[in-house]
């Protein structure tokens, strides 16, 4: 494996870890304060699937592009874009069908990942230090 693959393997991990410490913390927080606790821990179930997927997507969307001229490279981006985007909005609606606290958990659960990308130094530090 060259050295850019395992550096890019190692990012993906670090943020995986950061999504699951978020939710782990979110999740506590709603046991303690959200009356639907099930509903509410469904919704970030889902977001944290969804966030986890975003993250393998982009790192699939990126290594595609570099094989392709830079038309080739647009298009592969913009299709990962679009695969991500189906991916939130199908996940609000099934969000909205279990209920409204399962929708606020849901965007928790993604925006988590955000999240993570800020607690990625500090993810790396504990992983490989």
């Amino acid at each position: 494996m060259t050295r850019e693959k395992k550096q890019d393997n190692n990012i993906v991990k670090e943020m995986v870890l950061g999504i699951l410490a978020v939710n782990l913390l979110v999740a506590i927080i709603g046991l303690i304060f959200v009356p639907q606790r099930v509903v509410f821990l469904i919704g970030l179930l889902m977001g944290l699937v969804v966030a986890v997927l975003m993250i393998l997507s982009m790192k699939h969307s990126i290594e595609k592009a570099m094989d392709f001229g830079e038309k080739g490279a647009k298009l592969q981006t913009i299709k990962g874009y679009a695969f991500r985007t189906v991916l939130v909005v199908a996940g609000f609606v099934g969000a909205y069908f279990i209920g409204i606290w399962a929708m606020a958990s849901f965007f928790l659960g993604v925006m988590s990942m955000k999240a993570a990308a800020y607690m990625q130094p500090y993810t790396k530090k504990f992983l490989h230090h």
